[in-house]
């Protein structure tokens, strides 16, 4: 008699521990969605925190891009876009924690005319290629020496000479990840 009076305490007693188990499941399942919507939302305030923060990047960066295009006479700019590239993230090898991932890299595609006073207009008219080539590499030196431009790949550097007075270049000027825009 007393072990099925204890029997049926344990009994009793493991059908309490399965409804609490049960409910204890499902606010787990509650408290882990809470997570994911928390991480996501912190992912979009850290992107939001990166545009007030770098907000007034842009501003200094086109005052800067624009005194040095003046400076390089007979010189405007014809197209300016922006891309963000976003690196792999490295590896993890088994039982070691994440590395945080690394930085967006912003690239400025930045496409000019370079007006050539030496040529003259016309459908006769042949570039000077010393000329042409001395401009290019004062712009490009000049646009390296750009306080947000970490560097100007020349493999990116296109020349289109088919207005021999009027040549266009397209370069790409890669930015410093702490001048973000």
């Amino acid at each position: 008699w007393f072990f099925s009076a204890a029997a049926d305490a344990a009994s009793t007693r493991l059908e309490e521990v399965r409804v609490r188990e049960t409910s204890l499941g499902s606010r787990r399942a509650e408290l882990l969605a809470a997570r994911e919507q928390s991480a996501a939302l912190a992912a979009v305030n850290a992107q939001l925190d990166s545009v007030v923060m770098t907000r007034a990047n842009w501003n200094d960066f086109l005052v800067e891009l624009q005194t040095q295009i003046l400076a390089a006479r007979h010189t405007w700019v014809e197209e300016l876009r922006t891309r963000r590239d976003q690196p792999p993230a490295p590896t993890v090898a088994e039982g070691e924690t994440p590395a945080p991932a690394p930085a967006a890299q912003t690239r400025v595609i930045l496409s000019v005319r370079l007006l050539l006073p030496e040529v003259a207009a016309g459908k006769d008219a042949v570039i000077n290629s010393e000329v042409f080539r001395r401009r290019q590499r004062e712009l490009v030196e000049a646009l390296r020496k750009n306080s947000f431009v970490q560097s100007v790949p020349d493999a990116d550097i296109r020349a289109d000479t088919s207005q021999p007075n009027l040549p266009r270049l397209t370069l790409t000027l890669v930015l410093k990840p702490e001048k973000s825009l």
